[in-house]
């Protein structure tokens, strides 16, 4: 099942020891077409400050009381990398970001999420990615990560004309995305056999 984006604006995000803060929008990959994480307004426990969630740390979405679960604690997403939203979100703190929460780059691979199709990882693999400064791991391509970062706001794009084959032109009013769910070992999210649904986002 595929929603809007802009249904998901005001869902809450919950992690583990209670709430995050609620769904603002999310950034995307221009260039794959995929979702690289949801931009959180966290509230009063957090000074109004917004945050990044990544797509690796959903566990699941329960669209009739309108949560996303994390498999997160509010001390991981309080200590997270701060972001300006006023400005690009550089490769350079994207690789801060992904240290911090222990997950591996999306890019560098022939899929979607590196490596994988999903955003899918063993936390237990000390090598799911080399260190930008460190030799690529054995039977992986080391590529360089770009300066140039393809990801753009849901919001920025809204009202973008679209350029087509025969030169129509229709105007972007959404942004339609699928994260899928997957039975997870200890909380998370494993190459397995997915759940009985799709967690729409």
């Amino acid at each position: 099942m595929l929603r809007n984006i802009k249904d998901l604006r005001g869902y809450m995000v919950s992690a583990f020891d209670g709430d995050v803060g609620t769904i603002d929008q999310a950034y995307f990959d221009d260039e794959a077409w995929g979702v690289r994480y949801l931009v959180v307004e966290t509230g009063n426990w957090l000074s109004n400050r917004q945050v990044l969630i990544s797509p690796y740390s959903v566990k699941r979405t329960d669209a009739e009381s309108n949560i996303v679960h994390v498999n997160l604690t509010r001390q991981q997403v309080r200590d997270s990398p701060n972001i300006d939203m006023h400005k690009p979100v550089s490769r350079q703190y994207e690789i801060q970001y992904l240290r911090h929460y222990n997950y591996p780059t999306y890019w560098g691979g022939a899929n979607l999420w590196g490596m994988g199709a999903w955003p899918a990882f063993d936390p237990t693999d000390t090598a799911t990615d080399p260190e930008p400064d460190s030799p690529p791991c054995a039977g992986r391509p080391h590529v360089e990560p770009s300066g140039d970062v393809h990801l753009r706001s849901t919001d920025e794009v809204m009202g973008y004309h679209i350029k087509t084959i025969d030169g129509t032109t229709p105007v972007h009013r959404g942004y339609e995305v699928a994260l899928h769910e997957y039975y997870g070992k200890d909380g998370y999210w494993s190459r397995g056999e997915p759940a009985s649904r799709d967690a729409a986002l």
